[in-house]
């Protein structure tokens, strides 16, 4: 499973699920559906899935999922050596903002940032910032909901890089239920009763109340019965729809 995917599906429940369900398990699924939730005995197929957003870098726009994926390996990388420093309460949350032009020199300076972090600071400290090749690194311990502590991260932009297009949030959220929509449609609904759908945003650009105008003029048909979006404040935000 992939590292904002782990995030994700903790924040699901530390948000959601704890607070309104009493009875509930998760499970990873079988690829659809990214996981299985069961809620007093009724099976939920849950699907995760980034919002990807548009960067500029050196005039030209990008798909910011391009730089999210080196990512992913580097901090597992840093859960391999790091992990067993990590107190078992908490996480330790990296806000990375992209891009990160230099992945190869950024790859051989993080290990030593991050060891040093975790012998000084992160000792007494709940959070702060670290810079890595010029990369300037917020860092937060969260609470751990797993057994084993483990090395997270999160992508943030900056003015410089991102760029503001007509009705894409909008846009972002389309494509993304049209993808998931299709990926899902072949599930039985006979073995799930419910489909939901949660989506992390990396539109530094978008408020909830963006999301909640986008999901008002939101014209598409989509089986889904609950869509959550996780916010730049890691806030979740729940929508929830009547299917026939």
């Amino acid at each position: 499973m992939k590292q904002h995917e782990l995030l994700m599906i903790e924040m699901v429940e530390k948000q959601i699920l704890k607070p309104h369900y009493k009875d509930y398990t998760i499970e990873e699924g079988d690829d659809p559906p990214d996981y299985l939730l069961t809620i007093n005995n009724e099976k939920i197929a849950l699907e995760l899935t980034n919002i990807s957003s548009l960067i500029e870098v050196n005039g030209e726009l990008k798909n910011s999922i391009e730089f999210i994926i080196p990512l992913d390996s580097i901090i597992e990388s840093l859960n391999d050596r790091f992990s067993s420093f990590l107190n078992p309460k908490y996480n330790l949350l990296l806000i990375i903002i992209l891009p990160v032009i230099n992945y190869r020199k950024f790859n051989l300076s993080i290990y030593k940032a991050v060891k040093n972090l975790l012998l000084t600071d992160y000792l007494v400290e709940s959070e702060g910032s670290i810079i890595i090749c010029d990369n300037y690194i917020r860092w937060k311990k969260v609470d751990n909901l797993s057994s084993i502590p483990r090395i997270r991260f999160m992508e943030s932009f900056d003015d410089k890089h991102s760029v503001v297009v007509d009705n894409q949030i909008t846009n972002m959220l389309i494509k993304s239920i049209k993808l998931k929509s299709k990926k899902m449609e072949n599930l039985s609904s006979t073995y799930m009763s419910q489909k939901w759908l949660c989506l992390r945003s990396n539109y530094f650009l978008a408020t909830k109340h963006d999301y909640s105008l986008a999901f008002d003029n939101l014209n598409i048909e989509h089986d889904f019965n609950k869509i959550l979006i996780i916010d730049n404040d890691n806030e979740v935000i729940e929508y929830n729809f009547v299917q026939p």
